[in-house]
């Protein structure tokens, strides 16, 4: 994407319908998109349904665990993200629901503090 050196990338709308996505280690046939999203037809399909992957291609189900955790999410703000080897469910409490309900529960998941989170868990640059 190519920027032209007047726009502020923090205030551009970062809303489906496109479809971002990365591949992992180099490795192009690795695509991790956006839950729900198709992936390409560079991504190699035998990584589908392996480990917590609950993805079907049959069925149009795609990036999500058995209970819809999702492989990549996309954030309408800053945030912090957890301490390294810490997992997002550890310190955002209400992901897990936020994701089993379909993004109708917990909608606020992703904001820091009150009961949202453990701040403990959280990495904070020095």
């Amino acid at each position: 994407m190519t920027l032209t050196p007047t726009q502020n990338i923090n205030y551009m709308e970062w809303l489906a319908p496109f479809n971002p996505f990365i591949y992992i280690n180099g490795e192009r046939g690795k695509e991790v998109h956006l839950p729900g999203f198709p992936p390409t037809e560079s991504a190699d399909r035998q990584y589908f349904g392996v480990g917590d992957d609950d993805s079907n291609l049959t069925e149009g189900r795609y990036y999500k665990t058995a209970i819809n955790l999702p492989w990549a999410i996309n954030i309408p703000t800053v945030w912090t993200y957890p301490q390294e080897q810490t997992s997002i469910t550890e310190a955002y409490y209400f992901l897990d629901e936020w994701a089993t309900s379909g993004g109708v529960d917990h909608t606020d998941w992703y904001i820091e503090g009150g009961s949202n989170t453990d701040e403990s868990k959280l990495y904070y640059q020095p």
